[in-house]
């Protein structure tokens, strides 16, 4: 109990502080009595210490030296009964208490050291007991809010009841996932969304994953709150926060209690939805497994299983696979932070995706796999005909989204065909990483279907590396060799003439060059590889070889 409330017992009425009256929420623990200068080696913090000053009443330097000690110690104060070995406490020794913003009080003569010291055991005692019946009847409601499975929403509202004020339950990056408000709350409070970033509200590292603490939040230029804040953990594990909103008054001892009572219930609620969710996460990851990889070959084994992963496998789909390009290969040396890292991005992506699919009116379920977001989009009769177009714009639109969202994210996306066939899906996934493959290997576009490189696929088919290799060195080989050698520009120049649909005032352009300066490099060119230019079937070589020498050489532009 604080000292304050101490004064305010009975048997302390009459009780004078005459010095710390600034010390006095300082919490007592015990009280023991002083009957020697030497007792302050045995002093402990919190200690309320009664005197009747015999051990310094010849010396008033031997009772600052004690005060001195007793508030090193971070004693709770000290009692002096007077009357009997000198009238009044010394001024120098209330002046040096006042200093050190120690407690000193003068007792009333007409008490016994037994008698106060029974009555503020019998207090602490008796808040103790309140304390313990308070916590128990708190653990108790929380824990049927759990047993019923009433989730987070109940427990935050109970909580909120149990404290009067309001609070709100953060995931462990401090987005809000839900919380309950008493009133009177600010609207900018009632405001706040579901994902709402909290640690933008903070300074930096204010959230402190291991022990509760006090901060201010800020809202925009004007609006500031004081919350106190405590970690949601589950061993080493940081689950998430709790916010207390603290309006004008701070949490009282009982209140920071029943906080942390919420929040070990609220772990068991989250470890309890965590080992759910990576229950049907498991079955789910089985069953796309095996749907990708093509393991399902009968209609009736996937039906069931489909409608409860959100899949109509009456309707056709088209996969598109979302690669984060910078989490291909993890750091092992920090295989921990990547994983969390990854895990964080990959659905952030997929709540991208539902998002957009939703605005546009696009049915798609999602799954994620290490560094891919899978996603299956359901292609209705209407769409067929232009599946293609629109499965390009959504894929355009998710990676201008993903890429406004954090410029750190780098990804590819890939398109597989349309196919008849619910069980073929496995064979739109591959052609989707196909194309993946085929954007790090050519370098044009991040966004790109599978049909887009039908003639670097028919290459890959016609004879392998081999075959490109030598239809590379067919064709534009001594054109690079040129460039290496003279520091020239004739491949580049030669792809956009064709680009350009052999156009030389469009591709003099498209090249900063003057149109003579390019119908001079276009002769160069038809002389170091003896062809001529307006020949139909040289033109198609030079294609091939452009294309070739991509494939070879990835990412080259």
């Amino acid at each position: 109990m604080e000292l304050r409330e101490a004064l305010k017992l009975e048997v302390l009425q009459g009780s004078k502080v005459v010095a710390g009256r600034s010390g006095l929420n300082k919490q007592i623990k015990e009280v023991n009595i002083i009957d020697a200068p030497d007792i302050v080696n045995w002093a402990r913090e919190g200690e309320f210490m009664l005197t009747t000053g015999y051990c310094f009443k010849d010396d008033e330097n031997v009772g600052k030296q004690i005060i001195y000690d007793l508030a090193g110690k971070k004693c709770a104060g000290l009692g002096i009964k007077t009357k009997r070995f000198f009238e009044n406490i010394p001024v120098n020794m209330i002046e040096f208490a006042d200093k050190l913003s120690f407690p000193l009080i003068e007792l009333p003569y007409y008490r016994t050291f037994s008698e106060i010291s029974v009555s503020i055991y019998r207090e602490i005692l008796h808040k103790q007991a309140s304390r313990l019946a308070h916590s128990m009847e708190i653990n108790a409601g929380l824990t049927q809010i759990v047993l019923k499975g009433g989730g987070l929403e109940s427990i935050a509202d109970t909580l909120a009841g149990f404290i009067d004020r309001s609070i709100s339950i953060l995931d462990s990056h401090c987005h809000l996932l839900c919380g309950s408000l008493k009133s009177p709350m600010s609207e900018i409070l009632k405001n706040l969304k579901r994902g709402h970033n909290f640690k933008a509200l903070a300074e930096k590292d204010a959230f402190s994953e291991k022990e509760s603490r006090r901060m201010t939040l800020k809202f925009g230029e004007e609006a500031f709150f004081t919350v106190w804040v405590t970690p949601v953990r589950a061993g080493e594990d940081l689950l998430g926060f709790i916010v207390v909103w603290e309006d004008d008054t701070n949490l009282s001892d009982l209140d920071i209690s029943a906080v942390e009572q919420g929040a070990i219930v609220i772990a068991l609620e989250q470890v309890k939805n965590r080992a759910v969710a990576e229950t049907k996460h498991r079955l789910r990851d089985d069953f796309f497994d095996d749907l990708l990889s093509g393991k399902i070959e009968s209609s009736a084994a996937v039906n069931n299983l489909g409608a409860i992963h959100g899949l109509d496998v009456s309707k056709q789909y088209v996969a598109m696979v979302i690669w984060v390009q910078n989490y291909a290969k993890l750091n092992l040396e920090n295989i921990g932070i990547e994983r969390e890292n990854l895990r964080h991005i990959t659905k952030k992506i997929t709540k991208i995706v539902e998002d957009t699919s939703f605005q546009l009116g696009l049915p798609t379920v999602s799954a994620i796999r290490g560094n891919r977001v899978i996603v299956f989009l359901k292609v209705e009769p209407d769409m067929k005909n232009t599946i293609k177009r629109q499965s390009k714009e959504f894929a355009n639109n998710l990676y201008k989204i993903i890429s406004q969202d954090d410029s750190n994210i780098e990804v590819r996306i890939g398109i597989g065909k349309l196919r008849d066939s619910f069980l073929d899906i496995h064979k739109s996934f591959n052609e989707a990483l196909h194309a993946i493959d085929m954007i790090n290997k050519v370098g044009e576009v991040p966004v790109a279907h599978y049909d887009d490189f039908t003639i670097y696929n028919l290459l890959e088919l016609a004879g392998g590396e081999a075959y490109i290799k030598e239809l590379y060195e067919n064709t534009v080989k001594k054109l690079e060799e040129y460039d290496i050698n003279k520091q020239g520009d004739l491949v580049a120049t030669l792809e956009a003439y064709l680009a350009c649909g052999k156009n030389v005032s469009v591709a003099s352009r498209e090249l900063f060059i003057h149109r003579n300066t390019l119908i001079y490099r276009l002769q160069k060119i038809e002389e170091i590889l003896n062809i001529d230019l307006n020949n139909h079937e040289e033109i198609l070589n030079l294609v091939l070889g452009l294309k070739a020498r991509k494939l070879l050489s990835p990412g080259n532009e």
